[in-house]
């Protein structure tokens, strides 16, 4: 199904999480919510002009949301920081095995993904490590996990099939999590991450959401902006 929402005023674009559909596949679904979360924050603030429409690629192909704002069209790729053992725990929890789930070992990388059966062995079968991912280590695979997803999104960025906007943006949904005491320590990692990619021809603007959704952060080659949640 297509996703195609407009909003005449702020207050409505505040309301799009109204709007969600059931998509056919958790991945839809997921990138919905991003893109509602992300007009919810942007709806009190300058950088659209209405009237807005959103609408969703779905299966059709790159990138996930056209947004047409006063004329001006631009185009947003959604991802998540995250370890796909993890998330396919997650999946596996929620859809068939409503166990209590122990992920700090899944969130290190094997040289391959885990199967289904490791993965069940490795977060359901065996009790919470004793000693589980230390905040040095913690912190070594969220860089990780931001610098493989903004490669990956660096080449999806300039496939053939990327419908580019006068504007491209990028919104990362952070899967692995930040505490709170983290936020500015994460915020000043990822400028650094992005400072040489800052290009003519790569994002404009790059959008870090909290697990949560409880802040965003907006990145662009000069500044940056700290948008906690309900302050728009």
């Amino acid at each position: 199904m297509n996703w195609n929402f407009t909003a005449t005023t702020p207050d409505e674009l505040a309301n799009v999480g109204k709007s969600l559909l059931i998509a056919s596949k958790q991945k839809h679904l997921d990138e919905q919510l991003q893109m509602t979360r992300l007009l919810e924050a942007l709806s009190a603030m300058s950088i659209l002009q209405f009237p807005v429409r959103v609408q969703n690629a779905g299966e059709r192909g790159t990138p996930d949301f056209q947004v047409e704002s006063a004329g001006q069209r631009i185009a947003i790729e959604a991802s998540k920081i995250a370890v796909q053992d993890v998330e396919h725990a997650r999946s596996l929890q929620r859809r068939e095995l409503r166990q209590t789930l122990a992920i700090s070992s899944l969130y290190r990388r094997k040289s391959k993904p885990r199967t289904k059966d490791e993965i069940i062995a490795e977060g359901f079968l065996t009790p919470a490590m004793v000693f589980p991912v230390s905040f040095e280590e913690d912190n070594l695979i969220w860089l990780e996990a931001v610098t493989i997803e903004l490669d990956d999104k660096t080449d999806v960025l300039r496939g053939n099939h990327f419908d580019h906007g006068s504007q491209d943006w990028l919104t990362l949904w952070d899967r692995i999590g930040t505490a709170e005491g983290e936020i500015q320590q994460r915020i000043g990692a990822l400028r650094g991450i992005l400072a040489p990619r800052w290009q003519s021809n790569w994002y404009s603007r790059v959008f870090l959401q909290d697990e949560h959704f409880r802040w965003i952060a907006m990145f662009s080659a000069t500044k940056h902006v700290f948008i906690p949640a309900g302050c728009c």
